[in-house]
């Protein structure tokens, strides 16, 4: 067997530019929103910044559904254009390309107004 040689360079992981988020894929339960805010008038809001962790969004894309431990894979109740209300602090809040989203589980959402 060759030996490997102790001089050689160590691998230098690649830099990422940019992620398209729509391109990747939503494990599981989880679920990808926008957040919004519902204006007085059923009006939607998407504001620049927030004061407190919004309570609504609108579903962007979901996983396959909940794995259960004996392998039973179950749908999710949602789809991608679904507003939802969710539980106010269950979310992961990151920024992508100077835009808010939120990552939170199927299980955290108590209520979908359905797309139309």
């Amino acid at each position: 067997m060759a030996k490997k040689s102790q001089n050689q360079p160590k691998k230098k992981s690649q830099k990422v530019n940019s992620i398209n988020l729509l391109k990747g894929k939503i494990l599981y339960d989880n679920v990808l929103l926008k957040p919004i805010v519902l204006a007085n008038d059923g009006i939607v809001l998407k504001p620049q910044q927030y004061e407190d962790k919004p309570e609504w969004g609108e579903v962007i894309a979901c996983g396959d559904g909940r794995l259960f431990e004996n392998g039973e894979l179950r749908e999710l109740q949602i789809s991608p254009g679904d507003l939802v209300l969710f539980q106010k602090y269950s979310a992961q809040k990151f920024r992508h390309a100077g835009e808010d989203y939120l990552i939170i589980r199927e299980e955290d959402i108590f209520f979908v107004n359905r797309k139309r």
